[in-house]
C-alpha cells in the first residue's frame, strides 16, 4: 500500500531543484551588481583622498568574483569527473580569492589611514 511517499518525495525533490534554481539566479544577479559598481567606482574615480582604497576594494570585488567562478565551476565538473580541470579551477579560484582577500585588506587600510585625524591634517597642510 502506497501512503503518497512517492509522491511526496517527487515534491521534495521538485521543491530543491526550484530552490536550487531561484538561488543561482539570485547569486549570478548579485555577481552581476557587484562587478557592475566595481567598475562604475574604478571609472568614476577622479583623485581624492578616498579613492586610492576604494580603487584596490574595488579590484578586489572583481578577484572574488572570478575566483568563486572558478570554484563553482571547479565543483561542478569534480561533480562529473573531470578531476584535472577540477583541480586547477579550485586552485585558480583559490588563488584569485586570496588576491582579492589581500586587496580589501590593503584598500580597508588606506581608508583607515585617511579617517586618521592626524593624517589628515598633515594632507590638508601639506596640500596648501
Amino acid at each position: 500500500m502506497n501512503c503518497g511517499g512517492e509522491s511526496r518525495h517527487k515534491i521534495t525533490d521538485i521543491s530543491g531543484v526550484a530552490l536550487g534554481l531561484i538561488f543561482s539566479v539570485l547569486t549570478i544577479g548579485v555577481f552581476i551588481a557587484m562587478g557592475f559598481y566595481a567598475i562604475k567606482n574604478l571609472r568614476g574615480h577622479k583623485g581624492g583622498l578616498l579613492s586610492k582604497g576604494w580603487q584596490y576594494i574595488s579590484v578586489a570585488v572583481l578577484f572574488f568574483i572570478a575566483g568563486q567562478l572558478f570554484l563553482d565551476s571547479g565543483a561542478g565538473q569534480a561533480i562529473h569527473g573531470m578531476s584535472i580541470i577540477a583541480q586547477y579551477n579550485i586552485a585558480l579560484g583559490s588563488l584569485m580569492e586570496t588576491l582579492g582577500g589581500l586587496l580589501l585588506v590593503i584598500g580597508f587600510r588606506a581608508q583607515n589611514n585617511i579617517w586618521k585625524k592626524d593624517k589628515i591634517v598633515a594632507t590638508v597642510s601639506a596640500a596648501h
